[in-house]
């Protein structure tokens, strides 16, 4: 099987010069990386020869970019949602600023850090109906729609509280 053109890796944790490293001696000759902020946080982006990547926005949460490939013109904005709770409405209005001038196919894909519903999660208390309202929003302001997965929907597990928790924040 063919390896994948681009590579997102989003709470690296890592120096800019450990990443270069990971992709030494690899068809990942490109890189753009957002370095952690103390000992959390840092995403970086790694591609090959055949793809044309621009860089139009990066933030410790999103590595926004228009690429070209195959004859193909698209966005792709590279999510690593934010951690705090109280954060999230800014960022997704943000994101929605970025989404109202696109005019091609825009893809959003990562870590959303954040749920639809209490449907997407497994064990602990239910989360009150109000804190996804949000989330929510963005999606349908946006007008965006879940691509099919295969596996695994829940792609986050922890214990927060004495409670094992299994959620779908990708």
């Amino acid at each position: 099987k063919d390896s994948p053109e681009i590579m997102f890796l989003m709470e690296t944790k890592q120096k800019d010069e450990e990443i270069y490293k990971m992709y030494k001696g690899t068809a990942f000759t490109n890189h753009y990386t957002v370095p952690p902020e103390g000992l959390s946080g840092g995403l970086a982006l790694s591609w090959k020869d055949t793809v044309q990547i621009e860089i139009l926005f990066s933030s410790a949460n999103v590595i926004d970019t228009k690429i070209e490939f195959n004859g193909k013109t698209f966005f792709v904005s590279y999510i690593y949602g934010a951690p705090n709770r109280e954060d999230r409405p800014k960022f997704w209005e943000s994101l929605s600023e970025i989404g109202a001038q696109r005019s091609a196919p825009w893809l959003l894909t990562g870590d959303f850090n954040d749920l639809l519903d209490n449907s997407e999660k497994v064990g602990g208390p239910l989360r009150w109906e109000g804190s996804f309202l949000s989330f929510r929003n963005f999606v349908s302001l946006n007008g965006l729609w879940d691509l099919q997965f295969s596996g695994n929907s829940l792609s986050w597990r922890g214990t927060r509280y004495n409670h094992f928790i299994q959620s779908r924040l990708d």
